[in-house]
């Protein structure tokens, strides 16, 4: 069975027709296939944690976050994150999260998004607002639907009226994210896409391979030590305006601390392992924003404007900003000249050796960033 990728997108996804078969004969859940189910995360929730990660990094050092990933949370690093964010914004959602059904007793429902919620936050962070669902119900119910299901809301309402169970469905926690256990453990499902040969964890594929290169993440980290405080070049035809937009980026620039952070808790201790690279380390207290006001240079002159130093970033000035401009350090990479979606932001990567010899990259050295920063007032 095929099913479209949402989004345009070069990729198909496929659950072979035996595993469909086995599934429909042997289990009692039957599966419906929404393209644009509408991402239940909330923006601040999701922003609000992978700032955090960046924090952790430029804190704790660039050793400590390495080992953090490769001995005690895989996820909540930086550089996962950033693999992740990447890969989503360039191919979009591989495989699809899954709403999952369960019986509890007195035959209440209880529901929770297994595998993906994590996956819903990340593809928030890039601007999917809405997503392709797998929605697995019970054949008990006897479902009969022909429209569509976009919404947690919209499935209730069909098993309230529908369905007309006497019991009350358990969404836990919230009505966002219900937590539940589902014993039938989907994650057998056999779900491949097809498009990308280098798919790797969590169906990510060609970014994640960063992940696993310590080199290129200690390449990365240096960039940062040269980044801060990090240059903001804004664009802008009067000084009110220039103001007001600096106002707007600080207004919504901040840190959050790594309370909701595992501290690195393993057998290893980085300060006694051998390891083949300095300790480098950045001053959080110089992790502040510097702004610059661009008249008459082009913004292409910017990483000679920044001597060839770190990331910047340049805006014009009518860009709302009402997120944090940090989270543009996650599309960064060191192979790459700059990252933009068009000519209103973009992220430079001031040290590629290219921009020493040309201010017109070529697209293979040019990176993405979302949408969603390019709002305007």
């Amino acid at each position: 069975m095929e099913l479209e990728s949402n989004f345009n997108f070069s990729y198909s996804i496929y659950i072979h027709d035996e595993i469909i078969q086995l599934f429909n004969e042997q289990s009692n859940y039957k599966i419906y296939f929404e393209k644009e189910f509408i991402n239940p995360t909330i923006w601040d929730e999701v922003e609000n944690e992978s700032i955090s990660h960046l924090y952790y990094l430029l804190k704790n050092g660039f050793l400590t976050d390495s080992f953090k990933e490769l001995f005690s949370a895989f996820h909540d690093t930086f550089w996962y994150k950033k693999s992740v964010y990447r890969d989503l914004l360039k191919f979009g959602i591989r495989i699809p999260p899954c709403l999952q059904s369960h019986t509890e007793e007195g035959n209440k429902r209880e529901y929770d998004f297994d595998p993906g919620r994590t996956l819903m936050k990340e593809a928030k962070f890039v601007g999917l607002d809405n997503i392709p669902m797998f929605i697995q119900v019970q054949k008990d119910d006897n479902i009969k639907y022909g429209g569509k299901i976009n919404t947690i809301e919209d499935l209730k309402e069909i098993l309230y009226k529908e369905v007309k169970l006497d019991s009350e469905i358990i969404l836990k926690e919230d009505d966002r994210f219900p937590v539940a256990y589902d014993g039938t453990n989907l994650n057998k499902f056999s779900i491949h896409e097809s498009g990308n040969k280098k798919s790797g964890a969590s169906g990510h594929g060609t970014y994640m391979a960063d992940v696993n290169n310590i080199e290129y993440r200690l390449g990365f980290y240096k960039i940062l030590t040269n980044s801060f405080p990090l240059n903001v070049y804004v664009s802008a035809d009067t000084e009110t305006e220039y103001e007001s937009c600096v106002g707007r980026i600080e207004t919504d620039y901040y840190f959050t601390g790594n309370e909701n952070l595992n501290l690195l808790k393993t057998k290893w201790d980085y300060e006694q392992v051998f390891y083949p690279y300095d300790k480098y380390n950045i001053s959080i207290d110089e992790v502040k924003l510097n702004f610059i006001w661009l008249k008459d240079d082009s913004m292409y002159n910017i990483p000679k404007l920044n001597n060839y130093k770190g990331f910047s970033i340049y805006t014009k000035s009518e860009i709302r900003w009402d997120k944090n401009i940090l989270g543009l350090l996650f599309y960064g990479h060191t192979e790459e000249t700059l990252a933009k979606h068009d000519d209103s932001v973009v992220l430079f990567n001031c040290e590629n050796p290219i921009w020493k010899y040309t201010n017109n990259p070529s697209e293979e050295h040019v990176g993405l960033l979302p949408k969603h920063y390019y709002l305007v007032d």
